[in-house]
């Protein structure tokens, strides 16, 4: 097989065609280049270890200034697997030469994710996805950055189908919004794999243990929307392409009376401090109200 963009041998075939390895990459940063047209400040990539947040780093040094780049994991404390997270994110972010640290939940909110899990009535990923939001939008603030995430365009196919079920519109709409980076947002997760073969990303493996014993139901949509694309592949581009065109919701924030940072509309208090009162948290106060 051929590379749809010229006559070397392909690599990869995938839902958007098939590439060689210099086509396939050119293809992933150029889809990243666009979603940050405009950009110009410093950006605070948030990092794991696994390929999707490691194929960020690579694809953002190489689209964007490194000086104003800097990486950062948040340790949940849900098992060694993080950790071993930690060190992958910190060797490839040495090799890519931008600035790396990491914090743990127990440093900024007083307990593990397990300890949160053991105290309150919700699932793990309710605590986890809270508590790393909040933790990712204090750091930026710290460091005057916005944040960029790995998402790619089938987690933002997962989070819209959820929205959907809730009933969520405004949820659905923020997804075009630009209050977070998503450079990778319009790449299958399939291409990111490619893409981190490609380049030799050692990304790490290993799932997190509450996905493993507890899956979410959004770990049960990313199987049924893979059956799905294979099907009809750019079934999921199309989809994405569909909802930008309906716009952003109508901006209304609300602050929240405990710490300061922005929340639903007509909350007094934000969804973080809610879990923390819950379970004996604490949360840092926002630096510039």
């Amino acid at each position: 097989m051929k590379c749809s963009l010229c006559n070397k041998r392909a690599f990869f075939k995938g839902p958007l065609g098939a590439y060689c390895e210099e086509h396939l990459i050119e293809s992933v940063r150029e889809r990243a280049r666009k979603e940050i047209e405009g950009v110009n400040g410093k950006i605070l990539l948030a990092v794991s270890g696994g390929k999707d947040s490691l194929v960020l780093m690579d694809v953002m040094t190489h689209i964007y200034d490194k000086e104003k780049l800097m990486a950062v994991t948040v340790v949940e404390g849900a098992g060694s697997y993080r950790l071993k997270e930690v060190e992958v994110a910190k060797k490839f972010a040495q090799r890519l030469g931008i600035k790396y640290y990491y914090v743990t939940f127990k440093e900024l909110f007083g307990l593990t994710l397990d300890e949160m899990v053991s105290r309150g009535k919700f699932s793990p990923c309710t605590y986890c996805g809270v508590f790393r939001r909040r933790a990712l939008e204090h750091l930026a603030e710290k460091e005057g950055a916005v944040v960029a995430t790995g998402h790619t365009l089938d987690d933002e196919a997962h989070t819209a189908l959820l929205n959907f079920l809730r009933g969520s519109w405004d949820d659905i709409l923020k997804l075009n919004s630009r209050v977070r980076l998503k450079p990778l947002r319009k790449v299958y997760e399939v291409e990111v794999t490619a893409y981190a073969k490609a380049i030799g990303v050692p990304f790490q493996e290993e799932e997190c243990p509450y996905i493993v014993t507890r899956p979410s139901l959004r770990a049960r949509f990313r199987e049924r929307l893979f059956e799905l694309e294979e099907e009809k592949p750019g079934t999921l581009l199309k989809w994405r392409e569909t909802l930008e065109r309906l716009g952003t919701p109508e901006r209304k924030v609300s602050y929240c009376k405990l710490c300061g940072y922005p929340t639903s509309p007509n909350r007094e208090v934000c969804r973080a401090c809610e879990l923390a009162m819950e379970v004996g948290a604490r949360v840092p106060k926002r630096l510039r109200p």
